[in-house]
């Protein structure tokens, strides 16, 4: 189990962000994390990692405590068997790709796995070329196993996919997939992409104004994103029925029929008959005219 209660407040003065987190997550499965920008799912991940220190609070993994203000524990970034891959790829630009891997080591890990590593992410043949000579996508492979090189508990993965194209992106998801499905780190992916949420991850988190206001699989929070046609004019309400916190809502447009989940503080006076156009990152409300 994955556990945390953290807070921390970023900032100073008028500018002061506070983020409010918490959760019970099972670990070896792929979690995702979504909301707007500026909701604090970065900020998540360096908490975790242990990149930012916590005002209170505590994080477990399993049976082993990473963090713990009252019990005054705090384990730095290099004690943590975390993993981290950012957007931008990092490598270092004189060090080819293999000697990126085994810097990454830290000379704990043998060649053997470390070749491992480049046949998974299919790179042998390209082990002793340097990071200039190898496309975007083939360097953010290299990235994703520099991350993985220590068999890391936990995986943090901020918007890796974000600056690649969509052909390279849907190659990446295959690797992340593959990789993830043959090492079991427990896995917390930051994308704003519903569909990409939907195809990698068990369980997703949604995050706004620096709290956790939902957690589900991605066909709950989502709907059945592989199915919605988001070109068309608007979605029309056809019911609406409570579960906890949540509104589950039935949407029609044309031949399709969808269900959403939304938390219960959206669209307070969303009712049957209203209209919904939906994007790939957020779902608007067009008009609240009933036109049952």
């Amino acid at each position: 189990m994955l556990e945390f209660d953290l807070n921390k407040r970023f900032g100073k003065g008028d500018s002061v962000f506070s983020l409010e987190v918490k959760a019970q997550l099972p670990t070896g499965k792929i979690i995702g994390v979504f909301g707007p920008s500026g909701a604090g799912k970065s900020s998540l991940l360096r908490l975790l990692s242990g990149l930012e220190k916590p005002d209170r609070g505590y994080l477990k993994i399993n049976d082993s405590v990473w963090s713990d203000t009252t019990q005054r524990i705090f384990l730095s970034p290099q004690k943590r068997s975390a993993g981290y891959l950012f957007q931008t790829y990092s490598l270092f630009p004189n060090m080819t790709v293999f000697q990126n891997l085994a810097f990454a080591s830290e000379k704990k890990t043998a060649v053997p796995p470390l070749e491992e590593l480049l046949t998974a992410i299919q790179m042998n043949d390209k082990k002793n070329q340097y990071p200039a000579s190898l496309s975007g996508g083939e360097q953010q492979r290299v990235a994703l196993a520099r991350a993985l090189v220590q068999r890391p508990t936990l995986l943090l993965l901020d918007e890796p996919l974000a600056a690649l194209d969509e052909t390279i992106r849907h190659s990446l998801q295959q690797y992340i997939l593959a990789l993830h499905q043959r090492f079991q780190p427990t896995t917390l992916l930051v994308s704003h992409d519903r569909q990409e949420l939907a195809k990698l991850c068990d369980l997703v988190i949604e995050i706004k104004d620096g709290k956790i206001t939902n957690t589900g699989t991605p066909d709950l929070l989502f709907g059945d994103t592989e199915t919605i046609d988001l070109t068309a004019d608007s979605f029309r309400v056809l019911t609406l029925t409570h579960s906890n916190e949540k509104r589950i809502v039935e949407l029609v447009a044309g031949q399709q029929k969808i269900k959403i989940a939304l938390d219960s503080s959206s669209w307070p006076n969303l009712k049957s008959g209203d209209h919904i156009k939906l994007t790939d990152t957020a779902f608007t409300l067009l008009n609240t005219k009933n036109n049952s």
